[in-house]
This record gives structure tokens, C-alpha cells and sequence, in this order.
């Protein structure tokens, strides 16, 4: 009898553990989109979408979402939101806990299968030193601000409920999927995206209000292994586009940053690796020689 009990406890302390356990993530849409992908993929038959004609059917699924504020006493000038994405015919759900416009937890459901996912932003950024603490805070700010706050399209959108459509195409790989998430009301958005081989996020922009490369808001290269290359951020008015764009070293220290104010850029700041010497040229000089930034 006492040998059952204690398979019982180190059962139910095994199923503890495997709740508790929270898995780790940069990138919150890899993590919404893979497990709706999957199924849509299984359901086709596991086909390379890719190589069929371009006028193909793509693999669609239709999301409701709801976005709403969270009221916190304790941090009451903290901006926090939860946002709960359904797809009922995939049977994925997917809550984001959003806090600052940075999503910092998902709890999900998959066919009954819980799972939770921690962001690590917050450590990834205290990990990054330089000696120039000015350099270092420049590239510290850059992503949170560029990326983070960014990378997903539904964090800066208004509370209510909305219609997500999924649209994508598989590429010929386990997990590689590139396609469009997509809402017509009551704002547009398309966030476009491409993940390659094992479900890494490697391309990603975000459009809002049309489908105009003027109107692009949000953009990021991520190269294999998940090294970041690039992000981008901008928006338009009457006056022209504003924004900004950085280039990153494996480290994360900042290889070069372009400031856009009213159509107007400022002159662009590049350093080389660690901080170490900065230069400036001007975006026509840039342009001439995009290999200072790109590499040969």
C-alpha cells in the first residue's frame, strides 16, 4: 500500500514539475503561429506548398482575438495588456501577457496540452556590456525599443476584439512556414513573416494602414542560429517618414544606427566591433557603400 502511495505522490509531483516548468523564448510569434501551421499543414497532407503554382490556395485559418487592459495597483503606471488569440478549428489557444508593449509571458493550449513560455529580454539585456557605457546603453535601448516593443503586431493595437487571418505556404522543411497574418478591421494590418528550417523566426515586417512600403512600421532580419542582423522601425505623417534603424554584432553591441526625423536623416553613427571608435557619413555615402553595414 505504501509503495503505491508513493508512486502516487512521485506521479502528481512529476506532473507539478512539468506544469511549472516554463519554456524560455525572444519571439513571441514563432510560438502563436507554429502550432496553427502544423495543424494546417497536417490537414493538407503534409505537402510542400511551395512549389506549387503561385496561384495555389495557401494554407488559411481564421483567428478571433481579444485585447484588453490590466489593471495593477502595484504598478499603476505600468502599461499591461492581455491578449487571448483562439483558433478554434486548429484547437490552439494563446494568451499573451503583454507589459510595456514587450510580451513577457504566453500560457497555450494545444489539443489540451499545456504550456507556458518566459521571455528572457530582461536578461539578454543586463548580460550586455561594453566599456562605453554610452555605447552600451544606445545599444541596449535599440532593441528594446526597436525590437522588442515591436516584433509582435498586436501588442500597439487598441483593446476590443478583432478577426485574425492566417495565410502561408510551407517551405519544404520541417517547421518552415513563410506567409501573412492578416486584419482588415478595424484597422489593417499585415504581418509578414518566414521561419525557417525548425520554426526559427529569420524574416519579419509589419505594415499597418495599407499595404505601401511607406506605411512599413516594423522589420527584422534574423540570420540562422538566431543571430540578429537588423530591425527597423518607422512611421509616416505629412512631413515624411520618421523612424530608425540599427545593424547589430553577434554581440549585440550596435554596428551602425540611422535616425530618420520628417523625411530628414541624420548622419549615420557606425562603430566598429565592442564600441571601440565611432565614425559618421551621411545616408548618400551610405548608399554608395552598403558594405560598411552588410559586410562584402
Amino acid at each position: 500500500m505504501r509503495s503505491i502511495i508513493l508512486l502516487l505522490l512521485l506521479h502528481l509531483m512529476s506532473l507539478t514539475s512539468a506544469f511549472c516548468a516554463e519554456i524560455e523564448f525572444e519571439y513571441s510569434m514563432p510560438i502563436m503561429l507554429l502550432p496553427v501551421l502544423r495543424v494546417l499543414h497536417e490537414r493538407d497532407g503534409g505537402k510542400s506548398i511551395h512549389t506549387t503554382p503561385e496561384n495555389s490556395k495557401p494554407l488559411t485559418a481564421k483567428l478571433s482575438m481579444d485585447i484588453s487592459d490590466v489593471k495593477d495597483d502595484k504598478m499603476a503606471k505600468v502599461s499591461k495588456k492581455r491578449i487571448r488569440l483562439v483558433a478554434e478549428s486548429c484547437g490552439v489557444v494563446s494568451i499573451l501577457r503583454v507589459r510595456d508593449g514587450t510580451v513577457m509571458r504566453i500560457e497555450q493550449d494545444v489539443a489540451g496540452v499545456s504550456t507556458s513560455y518566459r521571455q528572457i529580454c530582461e536578461g539578454k539585456l543586463a548580460s550586455i556590456k561594453f566599456k562605453d557605457k554610452e555605447y552600451e546603453k544606445l545599444s541596449k535601448d535599440a532593441l528594446l525599443d526597436l525590437l522588442y516593443r515591436n516584433e509582435c503586431p498586436f501588442t500597439n493595437l487598441p483593446c476590443g476584439k478583432y478577426t485574425v487571418i492566417i495565410e502561408s505556404r510551407n517551405s519544404n522543411a520541417k517547421d518552415a512556414f513563410w506567409g501573412d497574418v492578416i486584419i482588415n478591421n478595424p484597422t489593417d494590418v499585415i504581418y509578414s513573416f518566414s521561419l525557417g528550417k525548425g520554426g526559427w523566426l529569420s524574416h519579419a515586417s509589419i505594415k499597418r494602414g495599407g499595404t505601401e512600403l511607406k506605411n512599413l512600421k516594423f522589420s527584422v532580419d534574423i540570420l540562422e542560429g538566431g543571430i540578429l542582423a537588423d530591425v527597423a522601425v518607422s512611421d509616416s505623417n505629412d512631413k515624411g517618414l520618421s523612424g530608425a534603424q540599427a545593424y547589430f554584432y553577434r554581440n549585440l553591441g550596435l554596428k551602425a544606427y540611422i535616425v530618420q526625423k520628417d523625411g530628414a536623416f541624420a548622419p549615420v553613427q557606425i562603430w566598429k566591433e565592442n564600441g571601440i571608435e565611432k565614425t559618421t557619413m551621411t545616408i548618400e555615402q551610405l548608399w554608395r557603400n552598403p558594405s560598411v553595414v552588410l559586410g562584402e
